[in-house]
């Protein structure tokens, strides 16, 4: 990523956000359900993945044709974004069609197939950034080369959930359960995105390129890194939540409780890290040119990041379970009228940093519906004996940041590594997350070996 912002420039960062936006308002929206729906429903059918995986193909077609139609329209009107259309619909689909891939390993249980395609994935992209830094090419291109990398990782090692879809069907009721769950789902993330992304339109219309471009660009890394931690937890404990769910209701509770010591643990450092480290982050990923929006920006960004979080994979799992979407879809709903109203009203006076503290205000407000609405299904309950050391290890590896100058590569690494070092050895010290009784648990049963 931050070979490509520096590619490209503020500028040319801003075309390709929109396009990766286009693709986040149609891919997403029709097919992100459907992944997710492999994940609420796989335990209770085998071949719930294969006909989904055909209901995919067909959705593909279908937007094919629209970013045909999007592309004669830009033809005409907008020359300058001739290609968007086509490269946002590769990315789109490649994206959606490797969440499905991870989403069928994780249902599964399959953590090491799970951590193969991420780790391709990664490397791809890393030879796709290098060849257009070499190249030179433009945005459209770096949309089109992004989404490759997605799907060459499906081809190599995700290809376990695509066995078989010309022959799958589902009967009736699993049919309607699928149904049931996916289109006010499919709503919700609509209007999910409308609240995460609307913002970058109106910037687009009322504020300068670069200025989107740098917010743009500090969104994806945000989004990138700890938006992927909480993504990751995520992927991680739902899969067996459902499990339990449907056969040990007092076992969900106790996972939930463990799910969310372990969260707070693991996120907390790392949202306040990455607030923290934002000046080293941009001098480093983005370079100069980049500097003075970020420095607007990163942290209302990181609160935005961490709040989303919160809310889609901790609060809304209750609703998820139950399979109570259209809650959900009042909740950010009435949270993304109230962030566009407050982009229209601060981004002309405010800029990118309005734009910013507009995202904060609305995830905060959709936070609290989402508390509200799934009181009483799980409790995340946190024993305060095993929470509390987080407080003095984040106040620790603050002061060691804050101490430590300067905004090189070589800064950056020291201070997350010192930083890092005195969060884990204060969590150590003071048992926080029962860390301490694990580790003596795996040395015993490393010595029974």
């Amino acid at each position: 990523m931050a070979l490509i912002a520096r590619s490209l420039g503020p500028e040319g960062y801003a075309w390709y956000a929109l396009a990766g936006t286009m693709a986040a308002f149609t891919a997403a929206v029709l097919l992100q359900p459907v992944h997710q729906a492999l994940g609420r429903f796989l335990s209770r059918d085998a071949s719930l993945a294969a006909a989904l995986a055909r209901l995919i193909i067909q959705l593909a077609a279908q937007l094919t044709g629209i970013a045909l139609i999007a592309e004669i329209a830009f033809h005409f009107r907008w020359p300058a974004l001739a290609g968007l259309a086509l490269a946002a619909l590769v990315l789109g689909l490649a994206q959606n069609a490797f969440d499905f891939s991870a989403q069928h390993a994780s249902a599964r249980l399959q953590p090491a197939r799970y951590a193969l395609i991420y780790v391709l994935k990664a490397a791809l992209l890393l030879v796709a950034a290098l060849l257009l830094w070499r190249v030179g090419l433009g945005a459209a291109y770096a949309v089109a080369l992004v989404g490759m990398a997605s799907l060459l990782a499906i081809l190599i090692a995700g290809r376990q959930g695509w066995i078989g879809l010309m022959s799958a069907r589902l009967d009736t009721g699993m049919r309607q359960r699928v149904k049931t769950f996916c289109l006010p789902l499919g709503m919700s993330i609509l209007v999910s995105n409308a609240l995460l992304f609307a913002d970058r339109f109106v910037l687009a219309a009322a504020a300068p390129a670069q200025d989107l471009g740098a917010y743009a660009a500090v969104g994806d890394l945000a989004q990138q890194s700890l938006g992927f931690l909480f993504g990751s937890l995520y992927l991680a404990w739902y899969p067996r939540m459902v499990v339990a769910h449907e056969h040990a209701a007092g076992e969900s509770q106790r996972l939930a409780s463990r799910y969310a010591m372990l969260a707070m643990a693991v996120l907390l450092p790392a949202t306040l890290g990455f607030g923290l480290l934002g000046g080293p982050l941009t001098n480093v990923f983005f370079g100069a040119a980049y500097a003075d929006t970020s420095a607007q920006v990163w942290w209302p960004i990181s609160l935005t990041v961490a709040l989303a979080g919160i809310r889609m994979y901790f609060l809304d799992i209750g609703l998820y379970l139950t399979s109570r979407m259209g809650l959900q879809l009042r909740n950010v709903s009435i949270a993304a009228i109230l962030v566009i109203l407050l982009d229209l009203w601060w981004i002309p006076i405010h800029g990118a940093a309005g734009a910013a503290w507009a995202a904060v205000a609305g995830q905060c407000f959709a936070l609290v519906m989402s508390a509200m609405t799934s009181r009483g299904i799980l409790r995340w309950h946190m024993p305060w004996r095993q929470a509390w050391p987080a407080l003095p290890a984040c106040g620790l590896m603050a002061v060691v940041i804050l101490n430590l100058d300067g905004q090189d590569l070589t800064a950056l690494v020291v201070k997350i590594v010192l930083g890092g070092l005195v969060y884990g050895l204060v969590m150590l010290a003071l048992d926080g997350a029962g860390c301490r009784n694990w580790l003596r648990s795996v040395w015993r049963a490393g010595r029974g070996r």
